[in-house]
């Protein structure tokens, strides 16, 4: 079974537990926080968004489901609406961490592995 065929929970617990076994008590405890916070959040979202989808289904007019949709996927209403500073920030920031691995994998295959 390959380790994307594990469930999530099922591969933090064996990483805890080598943790543990390793007497790394202290990652083992973060790593637990840390999947236990995932999970909640997971929870979190997931009832709020099954509660909205149902709301906007049932007394939305189709024009406003759109409107609805397109927000919470896209964050603006058309696509016309100029993008927010948040979204222009986030999409720089992907643009550089992109360029960044681009040139860590430039350097790889080139041999050097040193920065400039």
């Amino acid at each position: 079974m390959a380790e994307e065929d594990v469930p999530l929970d099922v591969q933090v617990s064996a990483i805890v537990a080598r943790l543990r076994a390793g007497n790394d008590v202290e990652a083992a405890d973060l790593l637990d926080r840390v999947h236990s916070s995932l999970e909640h959040t997971r929870y979190w979202y997931g009832t709020r968004h099954e509660r909205l989808w149902h709301w906007a289904h049932a007394e939305l007019t189709e024009q406003q489901r759109q409107r609805f949709f397109s927000i919470v996927a896209n964050g603006t209403a058309s696509v016309n609406e100029p993008p927010t500073y948040a979204q222009q920030f986030n999409m720089m920031k992907w643009r550089m961490e992109k360029a960044e691995a681009e040139v860590v994998a430039l350097r790889k295959a080139s041999g050097s592995g040193t920065a400039s």
